[in-house]
């Protein structure tokens, strides 16, 4: 009996030294490295508070060799979208995105532009500014992408009527690099500043500042 009691605690003790190796082991085990994402995300500044009378876009180019224009702000006709690849657009409190790989993709409708969209990070706005962040990995592979921040009363409309963007970038065209850290701002590009809204009734639409910023996270 005194060997089955000495053979007991031994196995009891062997098992207590084991459990406390392996939880010893776990505890200073290395932890695993996160991988970090590049996101691009865009503040919107307008005159007055965003209002579901306009849609507002950010047309994004996103070809290895940009266009010398960069995404125009054509909303009508046959140049409707010119130089767009991707765009994302608030309208009546709801954002929504469509990439643009055919002429045909312009008359499609967009969608939605939430937590069940790959390039989605983050987007809301509130009272006159307008936040968007976005996955850049899912968006594009190239060092650098020309953007641009357009309003409008109509949306993207195949027809030849002259439907003008309310506010947009003139030229030349705004880009920013994809590397960690780019940044640009509406300061920065004086000579691209937005167009300004000049009838005082539609001062939502009027874009009065914008940053562009590149980070990990």
């Amino acid at each position: 009996m005194k060997d089955m009691s000495k053979a007991r605690r031994y196995i009891t003790a062997t098992v207590l030294l084991l459990i406390l190796f392996v939880s010893g082991c776990s505890k200073y085990a290395p932890t695993p490295e996160v991988q970090k994402r590049k996101i691009i995300e865009f503040t919107i500044n307008t005159a007055a508070n965003i209002s579901s009378n306009y849609y507002y876009y950010i047309a994004f180019e996103t070809n290895e060799t940009l266009s010398s224009e960069g995404p125009l702000p054509y909303l009508y006709g046959v140049e409707r979208a010119k130089n767009w690849t991707y765009y994302i657009r608030l309208y009546n409190g709801y954002f929504s995105e469509k990439t643009i790989a055919s002429d045909a993709d312009k008359d499609d409708d967009p969608t939605l532009f939430n937590s069940e969209s790959s390039r989605y990070f983050q987007a809301y706005y509130s009272g006159s500014t307008i936040h968007i962040s976005v996955y850049l990995d899912k968006l594009t592979t190239v060092d650098t992408i020309a953007f641009n921040i357009i309003s409008s009363e109509v949306p993207l409309t195949p027809t030849d009527t002259y439907i003008p963007a309310l506010d947009y970038f003139i030229q030349p065209k705004v880009t920013i690099s994809t590397t960690a850290g780019a940044y640009a701002y509406s300061s920065l590009y004086t000579l691209s500043s937005s167009h300004t809204v000049s009838d005082t009734t539609k001062k939502a639409a009027d874009i009065t500042s914008w940053t562009a910023e590149v980070y990990e996270k």
